[in-house]
């Protein structure tokens, strides 16, 4: 049995038509510039962002205690901003003491007793109260300081 060729041309047709790859290349072009503008973007971000977190880790604060009481005398206190610490007897009421906390983060904290008196304390970073508290004869504040 032999085949023959049909008339209209061989059996298995015509060869596929060649496409273009131009459409292929445009959105290579378009998808390699984004991933340039955002490799960029990322370097941008992280040398900003670096000296930002730097800034953050290695800076300071301005703590303010303050200490009041209904009667008036001395009052013993006792402060914690970060690493800094002191206890003070004797101080004159109403109290207040402003020092620098030299670290970005850490726990302040204020203590005082007073032998009368209703009293009350109040903590401030950077001139934001952060802490307040009131109790008889012995009052306490405390707060963690973030970057």
């Amino acid at each position: 049995m032999t085949y023959k060729d049909s008339p209209s041309g061989p059996a298995y047709g015509a060869p596929p038509v060649k496409k273009s790859n131009k459409t292929l290349l445009v959105v290579l072009a378009i998808v390699g510039g984004l991933l340039l503008l955002c490799c960029v973007g990322g370097v941008i971000a992280v040398v900003v962002g670096g000296n930002e977190v730097k800034n953050k880790v290695t800076g300071s604060h301005q703590v303010r205690f303050e200490v009041t009481s209904t009667e008036a005398g001395s009052v013993s206190v006792t402060y914690l901003a970060g690493t800094t610490t002191a206890t003070l007897t004797d101080e004159a009421l109403p109290f207040s003491k402003t020092v620098t906390m030299n670290q970005s983060f850490g726990l302040v904290s204020v203590n005082a007793s007073a032998p009368a008196g209703r009293m009350s304390c109040k903590v401030f970073v950077d001139g934001k109260q952060v802490a307040s508290n009131e109790s008889d004869l012995m009052v306490d504040c405390t707060a963690t300081v973030t970057p």
